[in-house]
């Protein structure tokens, strides 16, 4: 059976990674004011910020719709047997939903699984199918489904968001509080709960590199039995020394693959500049502790 392994660009999975896995990808759109443009076609994150410092406006994000994956899935279906899709979390945004609207057209041709994550948190569920895919070639998309919603509770995702501009214009802080956490140089924590996003930590100071020594110490910390295997440092925009502070600390604590990726314009209209994450899997189930 042929079994084509399909996600979204809100994976933000890197370009070498889609290539040696052979991932299907269906394109998200981002609207900059009256033109929408497809992510990692047409735009990417820079384009984002650029379109924000020129308008003071947020370009705005937008669900796959049905009929989008409708198309994809057929096309898909020309190729291969079945589709096993890994989508961003349903508690915020219609794509998921969308897609398992769709795929119920297809006769059980084709499986959607609910990341309950965003970013490289999709990523790893992606890496983690291709490992089930190599390791039980006999076994068919619906199993495949299976496997991946129970892994889905060993993600660790979560970000340091350098200002909460994006997220306050984006509705999802209130104006004071942003105001006071860029006032003050608060960086919070922005973790992935039950597929929800909430506060964790909250880092201050100006000095990105020490606030991301001091983040890979507390996850590490808090999850001390990490999937050695792989780790993604995720980001849209960071300092060099930020970026490989985040490479030693992972190294240190016994990475194999070090993945550093973008995000892209989807998830990068969120976040703002400067985000970035260090997200693995733990052999233990994610509790943080909410």
């Amino acid at each position: 059976m042929k079994i084509c392994l399909s996600t979204e660009t809100f994976a933000d999975l890197p370009e070498k990674l889609i290539k040696e896995f052979n991932v299907s990808i269906i394109h998200s759109s981002v609207i900059f004011g009256t033109e929408i443009k497809k992510d990692g076609l047409e735009c990417n994150s820079q384009d984002v910020f650029d379109y924000y410092d020129k308008t003071g406006k947020l370009a705005t994000t937008t669900a796959i719709n049905e009929a989008e994956f409708d198309e994809y899935f057929e096309n898909l279906l020309k190729e291969y047997d079945e589709v096993i899709h890994i989508s961003f979390t349903s508690k915020s945004s219609l794509t998921c939903t969308n897609a398992i609207s769709s795929s119920e057209k297809f006769g059980g041709k084709v499986q959607v699984v609910d990341s309950l994550s965003l970013s490289s948190g999709i990523a790893l569920e992606v890496c983690k199918c291709r490992d089930l895919m190599k390791e039980h070639p006999d076994w068919d998309a619906k199993k495949l489904k299976e496997c991946l919603e129970d892994y889905r509770q060993y993600i660790q995702a979560s970000f340091i968001v350098n200002t909460l501009t994006y997220l306050y214009k984006g509705g999802r802080v209130k104006g004071l509080t942003a105001v006071v956490a860029n006032v003050l140089r608060i960086k919070p924590q922005i973790i992935l709960v039950d597929g929800d996003m909430k506060t964790g930590h909250r880092y201050m100071g100006s000095k990105d590199a020490k606030i991301m020594e001091q983040y890979a110490k507390d996850i590490f910390t808090q999850f001390p039995n990490p999937d050695l295997d792989r780790v993604f440092i995720t980001y849209p925009s960071a300092s060099d020394e930020t970026v490989e502070t985040a490479v030693r600390m992972c190294k240190e604590r016994g990475f194999k693959h070090i993945y550093k990726c973008f995000a892209g314009a989807t998830i990068s209209a969120h976040c703002g500049p400067k985000t970035i994450g260090i997200l693995f899997a733990s052999k233990d189930p994610v509790n943080w502790g909410k």
